[in-house]
């Protein structure tokens, strides 16, 4: 999860610097969508931060199973947060609502 936290706060990073560059004249309206998953509510504080200054969007992507505070233990080698941490190749299952949007944007 820490991994993740991190990940997470260096692409706001980055988009945040993005968004301060001199902006060419364009044709169309540019929209920004800040996009997050936070299973214990610290990545959402920082997405709403960045939306925020960026003027974008906000979107939760959530588990199709919330996570419980069993799940996020640490300490616990068997917790849910754990075991898919530990797998390179293991996600959540999304949400339905989240699914559906994202194929939505991918189709």
């Amino acid at each position: 999860m820490k991994k993740i936290v991190m990940m997470l706060t260096a692409v706001l990073a980055i988009s945040l610097s993005a968004c301060s560059q001199k902006k060419t004249e364009t044709t169309m309206e540019q929209k920004v969508l800040v996009a997050y998953f936070s299973a214990s509510g610290t990545t959402r504080g920082v997405a709403q931060q960045l939306a925020e200054v960026a003027g974008a969007d906000l979107h939760e992507i959530k588990p199709e199973q919330p996570y419980t505070d069993a799940d996020l233990d640490w300490n616990d080698k068997q917790s849910r947060s754990s075991v898919e941490m530990q797998d390179k190749h293991s996600f959540p299952l999304l949400h339905q609502e989240a699914a559906a949007s994202r194929k939505r944007v991918l189709t």
